[in-house]
């Protein structure tokens, strides 16, 4: 993991020496939180569950953008109700990416790291897609649609458990360029 962080702040600093046309094109940030709505399922999973979501991005080509991702959550089930962090990277590409254009959709997918209040270890890979909105130049409404796919290990097992989320999001993107 600390190889993806060197990787993204040595992408970042080096990209002062980069010019972008547009918010989608080589060499433009993006700064985004997404709240997201979750109903998971699965051996490992029987509840609903809230989470606020920001990442840190930069184009490496027109539409690519390579991201480093956070994620918090909240969850509860009957009596019990537990807080979860997660970060990690991914990917995200975004089809026809052009100068002007006001709806852009996007496809990507994300491995992130995280644990919970209730001491189990978490790897998920996750794989979405959705649109951007463009309100402006600079500022992108965004509806995403992910699929996690989950393994947990207890806190003191030697065992994983899997299981599966699916979550819509709506969030807000700032590109700087």
């Amino acid at each position: 993991m600390k190889k993806l962080l060197v990787l993204f702040l040595l992408l970042a600093f080096t990209s002062f020496a980069m010019s972008a046309d547009f918010a989608l094109d080589a060499g433009a940030k993006k700064i985004d939180g997404t709240i997201y709505f979750r109903a998971r399922g699965g051996d490992l999973y029987d509840d609903t569950s809230i989470a606020i979501a920001p990442s840190f991005g930069f184009f490496l080509t027109k539409g690519l953008v390579v991201n480093l991702n956070f994620e918090f959550a909240t969850t509860s089930s009957g009596g019990t109700s537990y807080d979860s962090i997660f970060f990690g990277g991914g990917l995200d590409y975004y089809i026809g990416a052009e100068k002007g254009k006001q709806f852009v959709p996007f496809i990507g997918a994300k491995a992130l790291y995280g644990s919970d209040t209730a001491s189990t270890s978490y790897f998920n890979i996750i794989l979405n897609a959705g649109g951007a909105i463009f309100l402006n130049d600079h500022v992108s409404l965004d509806v995403v649609a992910e699929f996690y796919l989950v393994n947990a290990t207890p806190d003191g097992s030697s065992t994983s458990v899997s299981g599966n989320i699916f979550q819509i999001g709506l969030g807000i993107s700032a590109y700087l360029f």
